[in-house]
């Protein structure tokens, strides 16, 4: 199974709420981000967006980074803009 294959499976499998916001982190110009500065761009709620980060963490398409940061490897940006693209 490819890598490409194996982010669409994890992609498909969320609730459309972790999938919008997902496509809203491939567009972000760094790959390291806070809760904080997400739920601003998405105009919604720390807690809300912490929430949707936890889903993608989960789903492996995040990585949790300290200090409450969290990053966006290039191949799931990719796949997250071509994705964006794609709606």
């Amino acid at each position: 199974m490819s890598v490409r294959h194996s982010i669409s499976l994890s992609y498909a499998n969320l609730p459309e709420a972790a999938r919008t916001l997902f496509r809203l982190l491939g567009w972000l110009s760094s790959r390291r981000f806070s809760t904080r500065t997400v739920a601003t761009l998405a105009g919604t709620t720390p807690a809300a967006t912490g929430g949707l980060l936890e889903k993608l963490a989960g789903a492996g398409l995040l990585q949790r980074r300290p200090g409450g940061l969290y990053e966006l490897h290039s191949l799931f940006q990719e796949f997250a803009v071509e994705a964006d693209d794609e709606d």
